[in-house]
């Protein structure tokens, strides 16, 4: 049997190459929604073993405070592993599907990753990056014993860049460029009123909360922006292989917790050895510079911040970079209270979504004294942290809201179309959540195709509205069958950006998700009709099956394509009293209430719980991370 060629994609039609990662033509090899959440499992037991271990080097090694160490390597080192354990045992069903009939294609492996690069920057890459995942797949390939050959692949990214991309889910007015003026005044009046005034709160990577700040005059008398500029030359670092051998040791993976992935994956004992090594020699390579070599230098310069900043507490929104790891350690060190502020939907109900399932998690989770959820509380999540989440709301979807019902009608008026469908962007390659993942492509798009043949054939006309280039590619044959299928009842649109719009809306009455995130989220909130396709309950809490099985039961969520477009045609037939049904009122708050709180006055709520929380009494670290 002659060897095939193991790749990231299949670049063509060739009958030569074995496809590693799945792709809408059902190619690929598979992480299975019960395999992800075993590995989970395994991983969870994994990460603070590690990182306690690599703490410890810091300390040693770089002489570096076991607060700030404990931060940074708990920043980055859940993600590197996540990506090579889950390319590893993808790589291994592979070689079992294919009796180990594979070859590799040689490849340089010894460049180093721009200086710039900070973890998000090396994921994102990694979820994208044709070549890089080349890379890995010969790096992981060899130790499997996988032969190797000169080859040239020649398969370009698809096209990641939108130059007309906007992001709406900033915006709180309706788009005209007088209002766009209006908005400009507005803050510039808030600036010189607020410069009258001594902020007592810091607000650092504010993201969507920026709009609602403004909106709501909070900027100066209350909240003060904190900028991280600072003049590093990223240009004269580069790996100290050096000090990358000292922090990362093969000694560190031996340990029973290990052993039950390498279990997992029905590892010999050679091949066991070598998982250790190339474990290693990937992290001494992928580990960001800025976490590493850059250390001291950041921990100066983000020092200094603070003969400036005259806060007592700090916000922070979204942010997972070093620069934020290491100002945030800093600020809690002067015993400064951090909040942390939700940035979007998933957290709270997806049982992956717990602790360690991403950095970003990590980040929004750990490097704070308090986490503001969105509603959820620490009954939901089950965890050792689970003291630090205090039930809240989204200043975001509070002004969300306020937006919509000033401007929003819901009327039996003629649309151009019935409904939007509004599907959720999915990485090519790795990512470091299984939700919206690879694994995902085929079944989504073969969901896409029933969805829209079932819709058009009882006469709705559909808009669908992409969420990303890269989707457009993953989706490129399912988007000819769904034009095909739903022939002058399809429509597509060019245009992508990200957000709901009042322009949008006023095509279409009701949009279709694929996913429970943020959007949907922003629709249950706000009043905005929505339904909601999911292919299994398998991955969410059991409160959350709860109330989704609830949401079921009025029409909201739907696991089979033949409801969904009854309930569309319900919905267009009898607008107006979409929600007047009693239970589906009820639901629709219940499930608010937990997931995409709201309150009108969300302001005066925050100043007081920060107030309260953030007094100057003797303060607290809280719960120590489990290493």
């Amino acid at each position: 049997m002659s060897k095939k060629l193991l790749v990231p994609k299949l670049c063509g039609s060739s009958s030569h190459e074995f496809a590693l990662y799945p792709d809408e033509n059902h190619n690929g090899i598979v992480i299975t929604e019960v395999e992800h959440l075993e590995l989970h499992d395994i991983y969870l037991k994994i990460y603070p073993v590690i990182i306690k271990k690599i703490v410890k080097r810091y300390e040693k090694s770089l002489k570096c405070d076991l607060f700030i160490a404990e931060a940074i390597v708990a920043n980055a080192v859940p993600s590197l592993l996540k990506v090579f354990f889950d390319i590893s045992f993808r790589i291994k069903k592979a070689a079992d599907s294919q009796n180990g009939n594979l070859s590799i294609a040689k490849i340089d492996i010894t460049s180093e990753l721009p200086a710039d690069l900070d973890i998000g920057g090396i994921i994102q890459k990694i979820r994208t990056d044709f070549v890089l995942n080349t890379e890995l797949i010969y790096l992981i390939g060899e130790i499997f014993d996988f032969t190797k050959v000169d080859v040239c692949l020649d398969c370009k990214n698809p096209p990641t860049h939108q130059n007309s991309f906007v992001n709406h889910n900033s915006r709180l007015y309706k788009r005209s460029i007088l209002n766009g003026l209006f908005e400009r005044a507005k803050k510039m009046f808030f600036t010189i009123r607020n410069s009258f005034f001594t902020a007592k709160i810091g607000i650092l990577n504010e993201s969507y909360m920026t709009s609602p700040m403004v909106k709501k005059g909070l900027y100066g008398r209350y909240f003060e922006k904190i900028g991280l500029d600072i003049d590093i030359d990223n240009s004269n670092y580069s790996n100290n292989v050096v000090l990358r051998g000292e922090i990362f040791k093969t000694e560190d993976f031996d340990n029973s917790e290990i052993n039950f992935l390498l279990n997992k994956m029905s590892l010999n004992t050679k091949e066991r050895v070598l998982f250790k090594s190339k474990l290693v020699k990937y992290l001494r390579k992928f580990y960001p510079i800025d976490s590493l070599e850059m250390l001291h230098d950041y921990i100066t310069a983000l020092d200094k911040k603070f003969d400036d900043i005259k806060v007592d507490n700090v916000l922070s929104g979204s942010g997972s970079d070093a620069k934020s790891i290491f100002f945030l350690s800093l600020a809690r060190k002067r015993k400064i209270k951090i909040f942390r502020s939700q940035h979007g939907g998933y957290y709270g109900y997806y049982k992956t979504r717990y602790y360690y399932e991403n950095y970003k998690w990590i980040n929004e989770y750990s490097s704070c004294d308090y986490y503001l959820t969105w509603g959820w509380n620490e009954s939901i999540q089950h965890n050792l942290f689970n003291t630090k989440c205090l039930p809240f709301m989204s200043p975001w979807l509070s002004e969300r809201k306020n937006f919509w019902s000033k401007n929003l009608r819901i009327t039996s008026k003629k649309y151009s179309f019935d409904v939007i469908i509004a599907p959720t962007r999915l990485s090519p390659f790795s990512s470091i959540a299984h939700i919206n993942s690879v694994d995902e492509i085929a079944l989504r798009s073969d969901d896409l195709v029933s969805i829209v043949q079932e819709l058009t054939r009882v006469d709705l006309n559909v808009l669908y509205k992409s969420p990303s280039l890269l989707s457009n590619d993953g989706y490129q044959v399912s988007i000819n069958k769904m034009k095909k299928i739903g022939k002058n009842k399809f429509y597509f649109m060019d245009r992508i950006d990200k957000g709901i719009t009042l322009e949008l809306l006023e095509q279409a009455p009701i949009i279709l998700w694929d996913t429970l995130g943020t959007g949907f989220l922003e629709c249950i909130a706000c009043g905005i009709p929505t339904v909601v396709y999911i292919h299994s309950y398998l991955s969410f809490t059991e409160q959350m099956k709860v109330i989704l099985r609830k949401l079921e039961s009025v029409g909201i969520v739907h696991t089979n394509e033949k409801s969904l477009a009854c309930e569309i045609l319900l919905y267009k037939n009898n607008m107006g009293k979409w929600f007047l049904d009693k239970k589906r009122k009820e639901y629709i708050e219940e499930f608010a209430d937990l997931f995409c709180n709201t309150s009108e006055d969300w302001s005066d709520k925050l100043i007081a719980k920060i107030s309260l929380l953030g007094s100057h009494d003797e303060r607290k670290y809280g719960v120590r991370a489990p290493w």
